[in-house]
């Protein structure tokens, strides 16, 4: 038997076995790559939605305070505003569908954030849970889980309201750097992934050489 009767079929199965092997690898990565930009635009739109609703109540509530003491200056005497008096100011705030926090989408991102971007997410605890924490310290607003607070012939001078209303303005920049560098972030990701590099054909070579050997022996293709 001629060498030529042996090496043609065995070259054509070969090739036949390659372009099933490759069309193959390719779908799986089709697949993760459909999987993995959808996370990334998922989460996107979850940070850009929770910042936006963050940055609309935290600068609502730097407005309403300035506001309010300022008129408290005006037809008051008092040294001091009472707590029951600061509350009423933002009673209805928390509770408004545009100003008030939307907790739910709030634990959703920084759920996502926290097992699908670590570094997004280390971002987001550094500055986020802050501003609530500081909203509810100086308004002593008790949270759940936690004993309650009374407020009762508590007050807050008027330069510590004003100083709070800078505080929350400065906070208001920095959310909106972070929301900046966090979808940045995920923007520079999902361009990578649907932007690859062109092969080379180096790579070329290596693929067919590398299909050529897990056909001879057997083992699966990536």
């Amino acid at each position: 038997m001629d060498l030529k009767d042996v090496t043609t079929p065995l070259a054509t199965i070969v090739a036949v076995w390659l372009a099933a092997s490759f069309a193959l690898r390719n779908e799986r990565r089709k697949k993760t790559l459909e999987l993995r930009t959808a996370q990334i635009d998922r989460i996107a739109d979850l940070v850009n939605r929770s910042f936006t609703n963050l940055l609309n109540h935290t600068g609502m509530l730097a407005s309403i305070v300035e506001i309010n003491v300022r008129m408290w200056e005006e037809n008051s005497h008092a040294s001091g505003v009472p707590l029951e008096i600061l509350h009423t100011w933002i009673n209805d705030l928390d509770e408004h569908p545009v100003w008030g926090i939307d907790r739910e989408l709030y634990r959703q991102c920084a759920h996502d954030l926290e097992f699908h971007r670590e570094s997004e997410w280390l971002l987001w605890e550094r500055v986020v849970p802050g501003i609530i924490d500081e909203k509810n310290t100086f308004f002593m607003i008790s949270m759940p889980g936690n004993s309650l607070v009374d407020m009762k012939d508590q007050t807050r001078s008027v330069e510590d309201i004003l100083a709070f209303a800078v505080l929350m303005r400065r906070r208001v920049r920095e959310l909106q750097t972070m929301r900046r560098d966090i979808l940045d972030s995920l923007r520079k990701d999902f361009r990578h992934l649907t932007r690859p590099a062109a092969p080379t054909l180096r790579s070329l070579t290596a693929g067919v050489l590398r299909g050529i050997r897990h056909f001879l022996t057997g083992s699966k293709t990536e």
